[in-house]
């Protein structure tokens, strides 16, 4: 939520680079174990081992950033609803987990 007194498009931005650097750092740790040869797609699923996201013990800080990204573009109606229907399943369940 938008701390009173500050300014929206300024809040904005600051996690919008906030954003950046967390999926930079993730990014950054899979980078090594992930490369063209044995990872040609970057995905997530089923179909995709991240045995080594859960080796390196990140899915926690990935739940949560990505929690945290789905609420505030979701409070500022920054993303249309219909472009996030793919990934409905997780936020719900992300979501639930919260009550």
């Amino acid at each position: 939520m938008l701390p009173e007194g500050e300014d929206l498009n300024e809040w904005i931005a600051v996690n919008t680079v906030d954003f950046f650097n967390q999926i930079n750092m993730l990014y950054g740790t899979i980078t090594e174990f992930c490369t063209e040869t044995n990872c040609s797609v970057m995905s997530a699923g089923p179909k995709c081992s991240f045995s080594k996201k859960l080796h390196l013990q990140e899915e926690a800080h990935l739940n949560t950033s990505f929690k945290h990204f789905i609420f505030f573009v979701q409070e500022f109606n920054l993303i249309d609803r219909r472009e996030l229907v793919p990934l409905q399943e997780l936020i719900e369940k992300l979501g639930t987990k919260d009550r």
